[in-house]
């Protein structure tokens, strides 16, 4: 009982019946309609507000790599927080702007969307780099004091 599945094959448009032709048109009218409209309102989140939005990314990405830097998150707020001691430099990250301040000037630079989100993913990452060495020292110090407490109990 060998049943073959048919095998739907495309057809070409000049191939289709008048009513078949105006469904088609009328499908692709729509999608074009959707597609449209998904790109129209996420256009603002890719218009850079600034020329040195490139820079900003390049010093957020170099501070945050530091091995010096300590950086911290508002979790209500999400605003990230980066703090060079050695050089003495504080950049703040929210949604739509970077500050970068030292004890003399304040350098606020408003950022799009797109840059924010590449800002955000590299802090977030190093900080889970962050996290997952500390909970490994965490549990590596767990492990020799059992095995102390083991040795302690036993003798």
């Amino acid at each position: 009982m060998n049943k073959r599945k048919e095998i739907k094959v495309s057809k070409k448009i000049s191939d289709l019946t008048f009513i078949e032709k105006i469904i088609f048109y009328i499908r692709r009218y729509i999608i074009k309609r959707i597609i449209d409209s998904k790109k129209n309102m996420i256009k603002n989140d890719y218009i850079q507000k600034s020329k040195y939005e490139k820079n900003v990314i390049n010093i957020c990405r170099s501070a945050i790599k530091n091995p010096n830097s300590k950086i911290r998150i508002q979790p209500d707020t999400g605003v990230r927080l980066i703090h060079i001691p050695d050089k003495d430099i504080y950049i703040i990250v929210s949604d739509d702007n970077v500050d970068i301040i030292n004890h003399t000037y304040h350098y606020p630079n408003p950022i799009c969307r797109k840059t924010y989100s590449i800002i955000r993913n590299i802090f977030d990452g190093h900080a889970k780099v962050e996290i997952n060495e500390w909970i490994a020292v965490i549990h590596s110090n767990i492990t020799v004091s059992l095995e102390t407490i083991n040795d302690k109990i036993r003798n």
